[in-house]
């Protein structure tokens, strides 16, 4: 029961950690006070963000094992996706 609260614990942290990157590249990329980006520009870029997360989450030292891994790598994979509908969204609202 230790090690699995444990694996879980470490799987967060690692998911938590890519999100963040995530976030960061893509708030660089079309953030803020950035121009419009086309959609299929903004894709691409979201491709390259999540590519980098994911190698950072696959990087990082995690117990369970990959099976257990992976269960919360699709968890990163499904908020990343959640975010780029959000930037995506914004954009067709305001242009």
């Amino acid at each position: 029961m230790h090690l699995q609260a444990t694996a879980e614990a470490n799987n967060l942290t690692a998911v938590a950690e890519a999100k963040d990157l995530y976030l960061q590249m893509m708030e660089t990329v079309c953030g803020g006070a950035k121009p419009f980006l086309a959609t299929a520009h903004l894709e691409s870029e979201h491709q390259h963000c999540m590519d980098s997360a994911l190698r950072q989450f696959q990087n990082k030292r995690k117990m369970g094992g990959e099976e257990f891994s992976q269960i919360y790598m699709e968890k990163l994979i499904k908020a990343n996706t959640h975010i780029l509908i959000k930037y995506c969204s914004f954009l067709i609202f305001f242009f």
